[in-house]
């Protein structure tokens, strides 16, 4: 069952008849959909400041559950603005996640010296604060020292998870590094240009 709580008002300012003319069009001021990751049974607070007529249009799309590219169940949420025959769309696709799940963190290297650095942020307005971290491993088959939230783990290359971000959000800043190995550093064309983390996430309100 999809459960929405929402706000709205509609705006027509007329200053001049330029403006009036520019007026006859629909348009969109604001339009958020809040938070953008939830579970099956979270409402999402929908927020939007147009000028027209606004309908909001919801769509379910089902997991999939193919193992080369497993994804998790989306829902769309689509605002329509008309006005005078004219109608302009807004897609919001929020993330449907069961209360255990899991989640690859990949980001872009850079070399420094005989170390790889991979750097980025999870996103808090996608991500919230309730999808917290249970595990950590290696998603690279190689050793990475990783560093999040104030902490920092070394994640074996055998895939071994570790605990050491147990009951962390994992939105926020992370940075992952390591060493270049003998072959990289003699070509490096052999140099992975991404780093990716293995996580499951539990969800909680607490």
């Amino acid at each position: 069952m999809i459960k929405i709580k929402y706000t709205f008002f509609s705006v027509v300012v007329l200053f001049t008849i330029i403006t009036g003319t520019f007026s006859c069009k629909p348009l969109v001021h604001l339009y958020t959909v809040q938070p953008m990751t939830i579970t099956a049974d979270d409402s999402v607070f929908v927020s939007w400041s147009v000028r027209g007529k606004a309908t909001l249009l919801t769509h379910t799309i089902p997991a999939s559950v193919d193992p080369d590219n497993p994804q998790p169940e989306t829902r769309e949420y689509t605002l329509v603005v008309a006005k005078k025959g004219k109608e302009i769309k807004r897609t919001v696709i929020v993330d449907v996640r069961d209360l255990h799940s899991a989640d690859d963190i990949v980001f872009t290297t850079l070399r420094k010296g005989d170390t790889l650095l991979a750097e980025g942020e999870k996103d808090i307005k996608k991500w919230g604060n309730h999808f917290l971290l249970q595990s950590v491993m290696t998603g690279s088959d190689r050793d990475l020292a990783v560093s999040h939230a104030g902490k920092m783990a070394t994640l074996n290359a055998d895939g071994s998870p570790s605990m050491v971000f147990n009951g962390v959000p994992n939105s926020g800043k992370w940075e992952i590094r390591c060493l270049l190995t003998a072959a990289e550093k003699q070509d490096s064309s052999r140099i992975p240009g991404k780093l990716r983390i293995h996580t499951i996430l539990l969800y909680s309100k607490q």
